[in-house]
């Protein structure tokens, strides 16, 4: 499976110890490469719905969960979010620009992408008869 070691650093300038996982090249060596494979995905996919590069996303979700425990980490992607929007928001006011056109051609974008849905309760060719 693999080998967990204890570190030790002590330079004078930093005195912490740690734990490193090392994982072997034995029977299960290929196992855990694809297990590590895809738990490097996940950033890459919450990335990808909140439009945040994944190091944006592992950032948030670190700084969340060292500020606020559980609750930070579950809010850290929706926070981050909600700023990248803020950001984009603020830069376009800056400069004298539509600040909602970079959002419209994402959401033009989104929904290009959906299925088309009829409203509720509204059947093709017949309409309501006030």
């Amino acid at each position: 499976m693999g080998v967990v070691c204890l570190a030790k650093r002590d330079d004078g300038e930093y005195q912490l110890f740690v734990a490193l996982k090392l994982i072997g090249n034995g029977i299960h060596g290929a196992k855990f490469a694809k297990l590590f494979w895809r738990e490097r995905q996940i950033p890459t996919v919450i990335g990808r719905a909140v439009r945040l590069h994944p190091a944006v996303v592992i950032f948030a979700l670190l700084t969340g969960g060292a500020t606020f425990g559980l609750l930070g980490i579950v809010l850290a992607v929706p926070v981050a979010a909600t700023l990248r929007l803020v950001l984009i928001y603020v830069r376009a006011k800056l400069r004298d620009e539509d600040p909602f056109a970079p959002l419209t051609e994402d959401l033009a974008e989104a929904t290009d992408s959906a299925p088309a849905m009829e409203p509720t309760g509204v059947r093709s060719g017949v309409r309501a008869q006030p």
